[in-house]
């Protein structure tokens, strides 16, 4: 299986999302005894984040040149944050918990291909009223979550309403 990784999707966020995820990976690493010699130094990334701020300000009253230094300031720093993920990757060594800690998101490890936990063994299914129904099934320790498909003329959809399901 593939080492978790700092998942770099950062890079994809509306400007004002990265300078908030930003000051969140300063915050989660100042004082952080994992991370006790980051490559970026958090002022950097603090500073970057600000002057991000003040560009998108800026935007709002609208010159084309605003808009154009939000560009360049955001390249400026996903840049500091992307060199931040390689020491945390290094540091952290494939530990999710460390990576986390930094106030990054992990890869999956897997590149998102987890196997589906089995289905569910249903014990019975009764209907006791017209649109109702009542599935006993056997628990499964990997599923979050139980999905209910109706079927219409052969067709099956996600349904409209509200299911409880207890296993």
């Amino acid at each position: 299986m593939p080492k978790i990784k700092v998942k770099r999707s950062f890079k994809k966020v509306p400007p004002a999302d990265l300078s908030a995820f930003g000051r969140n990976v300063v915050s989660k690493m100042t004082g952080n005894a994992t991370f006790t010699t980051p490559d970026v130094s958090l002022a950097s990334i603090t500073a970057a984040c600000n002057t991000l701020d003040t560009l998108i300000a800026a935007a709002i009253k609208g010159s084309k040149k605003s808009h154009d230094d939000v560009k360049a300031q955001v390249v400026v720093l996903n840049g500091l944050l992307d060199s931040e993920a390689a020491y945390v990757d290094r540091i952290a060594n494939g530990d999710v918990s460390k990576i986390e800690s930094a106030g990054y998101q992990t890869t999956s490890g897997s590149k998102g291909k987890k196997p589906l936990p089995p289905q569910a063994n249903i014990k019975k299914a009764i209907s006791t009223q017209n649109g109702s129904i009542s599935i006993e099934y056997t628990s499964m320790k990997e599923a979050t979550a139980v999905i209910a498909l109706a079927a219409t003329n052969n067709i099956l959809q996600p349904t409209n309403t509200v299911v409880s399901c207890y296993g």
